[in-house]
């Protein structure tokens, strides 16, 4: 619908225009919460399917996080840390481009459904990070 032309010395017109400018500004904030909601909503839908998965593995005695089966000479537990918080670095710069909201807010979200799933945070970060294609 296309709006009235505004013309201020005549109050109906006035009215009907502002009224419409009213009724656009509501259509676009529920299309754009609409949208919010619906991309949250595959986020979560693939994060159940990354906790199902690492469960599934769990349950068979894998590990998603595990290092290399060789020893490696920067295998040091500081080594391991640092490789874990590069993977949460770069699920988190993952999540917060697919949900389009800043990094703490990424952080936040797969720290809550680690916590949901009993499960480390890198261990999800790392699945995030491996099946960022598909999600």
């Amino acid at each position: 619908m296309t709006l009235p032309a505004f013309d201020p010395d005549r109050s109906d017109r006035r009215d009907q225009w502002a009224h419409e400018c009213a009724r656009q500004r509501e259509k676009t904030a529920a299309v754009q919460n609409w949208v919010a909601r619906k991309q949250a909503t595959a986020v979560e839908m693939r994060l159940r399917a990354v906790a199902i998965r690492l469960f599934a593995r769990t349950m068979r005695g894998e590990s998603a996080g595990s290092p290399p089966a060789a020893p490696s000479p920067s295998g040091t537990p500081l080594d391991r840390l640092l490789r874990q918080a590069v993977v949460t670095e770069q699920a988190k710069g993952i999540l917060a481009a697919r949900l389009h909201c800043s990094a703490d807010q990424a952080l936040t979200l797969l720290q809550e459904y680690s916590r949901r799933m009993n499960e480390p945070v890198h261990l999800f970060a790392r699945e995030i990070v491996d099946d960022k294609n598909r999600l």
